[in-house]
């Protein structure tokens, strides 16, 4: 898949592909179903030959195997779709790797296990916020329907970016500064939200209070690493650091009036 992408990362690749007598958006559509259709056509021969195994031996396990094979074609296809959107945002290999793995790995189901053996990991696992942006979720196979509109989603503004997209942005660190802004701001919030619910869920500095501290902690740091990987640098950042301290606001504001029941 990467690999798939990397002409929208090199300027001699995106001259080429430029001069062909193709749309943009035509091309990045055939891209997406190229990298799907390559990463999901051996797992799907090498599981159907496990699949005639086991049958072959004597399990039942249809309804297992049918499961596994919607799971990894639905999981398949948000993943690659959600990365093709990042490719098109960002303007060189390294950085869509990077966010691609700052937005998924966050909500990689058990990793909260990992690190805290024994820790009540119910609020994580279901969590909505955990898992709505998340492509790596759509491996789980459930909330078929969601995933198949994020999916289209994904691919349908991938498309209209690749036709609003300067060729001569290759190599450089980001092609929009809008995306650029949601990006930073969702990876800020994310880790805010980890690191202040787990704060609060244990009650540090009486709850509440250790939810914005860890809030703070964790957006503030994870804010400025995802801006120095875009720009390569501190520059501007002071100018868009709005957006995080309105993300602060914003996120503090919502989770008191839910701990002190504002609404009854």
């Amino acid at each position: 898949t990467v690999r798939i992408y990397s002409y929208l990362h090199n300027k001699r690749k995106a001259d080429l592909y430029g001069s062909l007598p193709i749309g943009r958006s035509t091309l990045f559509v055939t891209k997406t179903a190229s990298a799907y259709l390559m990463s999901i056509i051996p797992t799907l021969f090498f599981l159907g030959v496990i699949s005639i195994i086991t049958v072959c031996t004597g399990n039942s396990v249809i309804s297992e195997l049918s499961s596994m094979f919607l799971k990894i074609c639905l999981g398949t296809l948000a993943s690659i779709s959600f990365f093709g959107l990042v490719a098109i945002c960002c303007e060189t290999m390294l950085n869509s790797v990077l966010m691609f793995i700052a937005v998924s790995a966050i909500f990689i189901k058990g990793i909260i296990v990992g690190c805290f053996d024994g820790f009540y990991v119910g609020i994580f696992k279901d969590s909505i916020i955990m898992n709505a942006l998340n492509p790596l979720a759509a491996y789980d196979g459930i909330n078929i329907i969601y995933w198949l509109i994020f999916s289209v989603a994904c691919i349908v503004l991938g498309a209209f970016l690749a036709k609003k997209r300067k060729a001569e942005r290759a190599q450089s660190a980001f092609a929009f500064h809008l995306p650029c802004y949601i990006i930073k701001v969702l990876v800020s919030f994310l880790a805010g939200m980890f690191l202040g619910v787990l704060f609060g869920s244990v009650n540090v500095l009486g709850g509440y209070a250790g939810f914005v501290f860890g809030f703070i902690l964790a957006s503030v740091p994870v804010y400025i690493i995802v801006h120095l990987i875009l720009y390569r640098g501190f520059s501007k950042l002071i100018k868009t650091s709005i957006p995080l301290g309105a993300l602060i606001i914003v996120s503090c504001v919502g989770v008191a009036l839910c701990c002190f029941d504002a609404f009854g």
